[in-house]
Parts: C-alpha cells; sequence; structure tokens
C-alpha cells in the first residue's frame, strides 16, 4: 500500500516540474501539463453496479494540455491525462489514462467527460465474496465532472468514474464505480 502511495505521488507530481524548469531558462511560459487534480472518493459506490467494496480512495491526476493537430480535430480538443486511483482499505487499486473533453459552461462553471483504459490490482477470478471481481486486469474507464473554477489557477469538483469491460473479454463483468470532490490546479488558461 506505502508503495503504491509513493508510486502515485511520484507519478502525478514528477510533471510539475516541467513548467517551473521552462519558466527558469527563459522559455515560453506555455505549459504541456494543462491542470493536477487529486481528490478524495468513496470506493465502489455503485448506482450502475451493486456495492462489494468498501472504504475511501485517493485520487491523482495529470491532465496535459489539448492536442493541436489539425488532423485531431474531429475529436474537438481532449487533453489527454494519467492518474491513479489507491484504496486505503486495500481494495482495487487502479492506474488509468485516456482523453478528457471539458467545457465552460457559465463564468466559471465546467463540465468534463473522459474516456480511456485503466488497469487494476483487483480480483480477476472466481467469487469472493469481499472482492469484486472484475473478470479482466484491463478495463474501459468512463467519468463524469462538474466543478467550479476560481481565482484563475484553482477549481473543486464533483466527480464520478466507472470503470468495466463491457462483456468483451470475460463473461464476468461486475464494473466498479467511485464518485467524490476533486480540487484542481491549472496552470495558465
Amino acid at each position: 500500500m506505502r508503495k503504491s502511495m509513493m508510486l502515485l505521488v511520484l507519478g502525478v507530481s514528477s510533471p510539475l516540474a516541467l513548467p517551473a524548469a521552462a519558466q527558469e531558462d527563459g522559455a515560453a511560459s506555455s505549459s504541456i501539463v494543462h491542470s493536477i487534480v487529486g481528490g478524495v472518493l468513496a470506493h465502489d459506490t455503485g448506482p450502475l453496479t451493486y456495492p462489494v467494496e468498501d472504504g475511501v480512495d485517493i485520487n491523482g491526476e495529470v491532465q496535459f494540455t489539448p492536442f493541436g493537430f489539425e488532423e485531431w480535430g474531429w475529436i474537438g480538443a481532449p487533453r489527454p491525462h494519467l492518474g491513479g486511483t489507491v484504496s486505503t482499505s486495500g481494495d482495487t487499486s487502479q492506474i488509468y489514462g485516456g482523453l478528457t473533453w471539458g467545457i465552460e459552461l457559465l463564468d466559471g462553471i465546467t463540465l468534463d467527460g473522459s474516456a480511456g483504459l485503466m488497469a487494476h490490482n483487483g480480483n480477476t477470478g472466481a467469487f469472493d465474496p469481499d472482492r469484486r471481481s472484475l473478470g479482466s486486469r484491463v478495463l474501459f474507464r468512463f467519468s463524469l465532472e462538474a466543478g467550479y473554477r476560481f481565482a484563475e489557477h484553482h477549481g473543486i469538483s464533483l466527480y464520478a468514474s466507472h470503470s468495466s469491460h463491457a462483456g468483451w473479454f470475460d463473461d464476468d463483468n461486475a464494473g466498479l464505480e467511485d464518485v467524490g470532490v476533486r480540487y484542481h490546479y491549472y496552470f495558465g488558461q
């Protein structure tokens, strides 16, 4: 557990040095990092799945600046992201990556959605009444997030994620869902 937590903290915080290093060298102030995100989530909550595991998860994520390639224009302007969620009760933890699309609805009100893949350390085998059986080590992952951005660089949001394999990789497809609150630090606009 401590090793997983250390790897999550290092993975999320290491890109933070990039904007500072660029500014010290007199380079442009734009960053490859759009935002860093951290949160506290309720583990395995539903509503699309029934809760089996419980506890609190610590979540960390890095979102990178959107693609700037014209040939990718047909998918909008997604932000690539990498993150992880560590179960503090020793249940299923995960690392994930994918793309996040976001809009600002009103002054400061944001709505984000993401799609990608996740890998986890949970049960993939036989039924265990205390562990969610996910059938496959790699799952599809989707999230929705509604938030408020304030003071230019800060934001707070309500967050929900769902991971499953939709029956593509195995018959067992219990899925895993987390909900919670996340804090965002934005670099630039």
